[in-house]
């Protein structure tokens, strides 16, 4: 039996603030059955893969893919045994797109037409998605976070700095959809570039696998580069070491855990890599400019107000 998911099972108050993020791991034992919206859904995927079932078709999504599902459509996620994936979705209805609002911020209509025809290739045709370059997916990846923390925290104005950063997120996808299509059309395209292929592989294995003793070495050799080389490399890309960035992986996994468990502080670190629990709340309070249960604390408080 297909499902039709309300708006009213996200959105508190539609009429004010029509839109809903929510960052989330999916695992086979809680993946929805084949349903539709009354809303639109714009999806990244974060780490690991998984079937997507689209009306009459099928396809395998990764980290760094973005798909749009609008009202109407039906739609499933599939995951083989033992497997997850994680994603962070948007959620939003129609009503968000008053007509001053496009009139101010989209007078040329690119908004419109990217909800009508999401993800279009040269020839314009319905296309199922956008993947991200890995830069590109970290952006993205921060406006959605972002919208999510004004969400959780409701300050003021806070309904129309969401607007706006959704408004900032549309744009985005569209620069980067129109740079995707430039790229098609050229040989040597960055996207094949063997060294961005290496270094998106390497972010996803960290990605996917944060809690285990990372050994620097033994992933250089891997791809027949010294460790320096490859640091170097994906320094150029991300902005970060390695090392730096199973660091950063590790903490926003932590700080997910926190927001969503009452599991033990000790018991957090241990499943993002970190047996000394010391190490960790100093690494967590560098990071996030406060203690684990701090931010643990703050965050529950404001979803309760």
């Amino acid at each position: 039996m297909k499902l039709t998911f309300q708006s009213n099972m996200y959105l508190k108050d539609p009429k004010a603030l029509p839109v809903y993020v929510e960052r989330k791991v999916h695992r086979e034992e809680d993946l929805p059955p084949i349903h539709e919206h009354e809303f639109y859904e714009l999806v990244l995927i974060l780490h690991g893969q998984v079937f997507h079932y689209f009306e009459n078709g099928s396809y395998r999504l990764h980290g760094g893919d973005m798909i749009l599902i609008r009202p109407g459509q039906f739609h499933r996620y599939v995951l083989d045994d033992g497997d997850s994936f994680e994603l962070i979705n948007c959620l939003f209805l129609p009503e968000l797109f008053e007509p001053d609002w496009l009139t101010a911020i989209d007078p040329d209509g690119k908004i419109e037409s990217f909800l009508l025809y999401p993800f279009s290739n040269r020839k314009d045709e319905f296309h199922p998605r956008i993947s991200l370059a890995l830069a590109e997916s970290r952006q993205v990846e921060r406006l959605l976070e972002e919208m999510l923390v004004e969400q959780t925290q409701g300050r003021a104005f806070s309904g129309t700095v969401i607007r706006l950063k959704l408004f900032e997120l549309f744009h985005l996808i569209l620069r980067y959809q129109n740079e995707a299509i430039h790229r098609e059309k050229h040989t040597g395209s960055r996207r094949t570039d063997p060294k961005v292929i290496m270094i998106q592989r390497v972010h996803q294995y960290l990605a996917e696998n944060p809690e285990l003793k990372l050994d620097i070495e033994q992933m250089a050799n891997t791809f027949g580069v010294s460790s320096r080389h490859l640091n170097r490399l994906f320094k150029q890309q991300t902005g970060k070491t390695v090392m730096e960035m199973l660091h950063f992986i590790r903490i926003e996994r932590a700080k997910l855990l926190l927001m969503h468990t009452n599991d033990r502080v000790v018991d957090i670190a241990a499943r993002v890599g970190y047996d000394d629990t010391s190490f960790f709340t100093k690494l967590f309070i560098r990071k996030v400019k406060c203690s684990p249960g701090k931010y643990r604390e703050e965050m529950q408080f404001s979803k309760v107000h």
